[in-house]
């Protein structure tokens, strides 16, 4: 019996020898990987295995996630610890990741049960995060390619985190640089969060500086948030958010009042907004002012319409609250300001298909500044409106100047043709 158990032993050892000599770890682990990430895995080698006192180190050759024509990840290693205690105990608990020249492509195809199951997760650091050399490629976004490399970061589960690159967009390129304070437990928190992002002609273009983010039980809470923008032309942008709420899960998000600012001339803010993109709905409160509008338009490089006076309008504000549920929307104003003429009123309708109604107030307007003055008289003759027309409704005005047209209670409607 000695002998058989011997032999028995022999075989086994052989059988093993055999099975690791002709990449049987390497093959079962690509099938395991593939069936959880429904995609092609593939691996250079066999796993590579060092027996610590304290943890088990894990080290992966060659990874690629995804086809060799369309991949998704390339590593060209990948190494990893895990906790000897939990493991035993049939835990898995990783102590430190470091990625050697990671390449991700994108963007990644949808897969079945992949929105439902990040939704249901609980975002956390599972250990120590090393990159080293990394480099991304992104394309269709904005319509063109984004490309990173040269990507240095350490991310602690706990401390001081930082990373490094070169980005290289729409024949646009620089360096950027993030850097924040991490605190992983059951969730995520991260503070002091600033993110700097620099051009060839701007080291500073971009700056984003968030004081504290939390994710906690499948909610994400941002209370502060500010980002400034700015180019070699003069312009500058300023964004801030305060207490916004996400819910992945239920795919919401509750915003307490939000600032934008485009230079001195441009200014909105919305307020209490929330919204649903699940069923593509939500509401906010809105204050929209901006002054000297053609000029703003072309420091923007936007389209203005040619009118009488190039120079208006010169002010132009409106404050109210917006409500959609696809495809139908609810646009009101409670006082609007274009130069000196007061309005309001209400702009409903749906997008899809495109049907929009007014009923809009204005106490006094003077035509002559936007629009060229029809002759007066018996046969003096409108503009026209467009063969196709989505739009109906009442403009009502109180007084109108248009040349030397004078009149008062003007009601301009429009009906279905």
């Amino acid at each position: 019996m000695g002998v058989g158990l011997i032999l028995l032993l022999l075989l086994l050892l052989i059988g093993m020898f055999v099975f690791w000599f002709i990449g049987g770890p390497r093959i079962v682990l690509e099938e395991v990987l593939a069936t959880r990430l429904q995609t092609p895995v593939h691996l250079q080698a066999n796993p590579r295995f060092y027996w610590g006192k304290q943890q088990l180190q894990v080290t992966l050759q060659g990874l690629r996630i995804g086809t060799a024509a369309q991949p998704r990840l390339r590593l060209r290693r990948l190494m990893f610890s895990v906790l000897w205690r939990p493991l035993l105990a049939g835990h898995i608990k990783i102590r430190q990741i470091f990625l050697d020249q990671p390449s991700v492509y994108g963007p990644w195809p949808a897969s079945p049960g992949s929105a439902a199951s990040s939704a249901n997760m609980n975002v956390s650091l599972p250990g120590d995060i090393q990159i080293r050399d990394g480099s991304l490629r992104w394309s269709g976004l904005a319509g063109h390619v984004l490309q990173l490399s040269d990507v240095q970061a350490s991310f602690p589960r706990s401390g001081a985190g930082a990373a490094t690159g070169r980005w290289f967009w729409n024949q646009h390129a620089g360096q950027g640089r993030l850097q924040m304070d991490i605190h992983s437990t059951s969730g995520l928190s991260l503070r002091n969060l600033q993110l700097l992002i620099g051009t060839r002609q701007v080291p500073d273009a971009l700056s984003l500086q968030m004081p504290r983010l939390e994710i906690q039980d499948k909610v994400l809470q941002i209370p502060a948030l500010q980002v400034r923008w700015q180019d070699n032309h003069e312009r500058r942008m300023e964004l801030s958010l305060q207490d916004l709420q996400a819910q992945p899960g239920l795919q919401k998000i509750a915003l307490r009042s939000a600032t934008l600012q485009a230079g001195s001339d441009f200014h909105m803010q919305i307020d209490h907004a929330r919204f649903s993109w699940a069923q593509w709905t939500g509401q906010a409160g809105y204050v929209l002012s901006a002054e000297h509008l053609p000029e703003l338009a072309k420091k923007w490089g936007l389209f203005w319409p040619k009118l009488t006076n190039p120079k208006v309008p010169r002010y132009f504000k409106m404050s109210g609250k917006l409500a959609w549920k696809n495809p139908r929307f609810d646009w009101s104003i409670r006082q609007g300001l274009l130069d000196s003429s007061p309005w309001s009123g209400n702009i409903t309708g749906t997008w899809q298909p495109l049907k929009i109604h007014l009923a809009l107030q204005i106490q006094r307007l003077n035509l002559g500044a936007y629009l060229p003055a029809p002759k007066a008289g018996p046969g003096a003759v409108l503009p026209k409106l467009p063969a196709t027309w989505p739009i109906t409704g009442s403009l009502q005005i109180g007084q109108l100047i248009w040349g030397k047209i004078r009149a008062e209670n003007v009601l301009i409607r429009s009906r279905k043709p």
